[in-house]
């Protein structure tokens, strides 16, 4: 790696794209937090759903096969057990499951949108 040329790369950078991106990152979490946050019953207020987003696309990050979602329901379920709540465990799995099924849904709704509105090709 030539680190003279990397140099003049970030030099050139305008940082405020970085700055957005970085910005534009963090709501996301915060929103998936938050849609996550709304698939629990009404009136649980489970403890540490931010949190346990956070640490599990960190997980992600670093651990193979999407293993972060596992760490997404150990961080609640232990801090919700922790809370006193003796079910949180099988209630956290279950909003996790439901979560997924509405974002494959979410996906395939919008591969048939696509479908419908760009023409394939006679040869697919």
């Amino acid at each position: 790696m030539d680190f003279a040329e990397l140099g003049k790369a970030f030099a050139g950078a305008d940082w405020r794209w970085a700055a957005l991106s970085v910005a534009a990152a963090l709501g996301g979490l915060f929103a998936r937090a938050a849609r996550w946050y709304w698939l629990f019953p009404p009136g649980s207020n489970p403890p540490g759903v931010t949190a346990g987003v956070l640490i599990g696309y960190m997980a992600n990050n670093v651990l193979p096969l999407r293993a972060g979602e596992v760490v997404r329901v150990y961080v609640v379920a232990r801090r919700w057990r922790a809370a006193g709540r003796t079910d949180a465990l099988w209630l956290v799995v279950a909003t996790l499951v439901v979560e997924r099924v509405l974002d494959s849904l979410a996906v395939v709704l919008i591969l048939a949108t696509l479908v419908l509105l760009i023409p394939v090709p006679a040869a697919f």
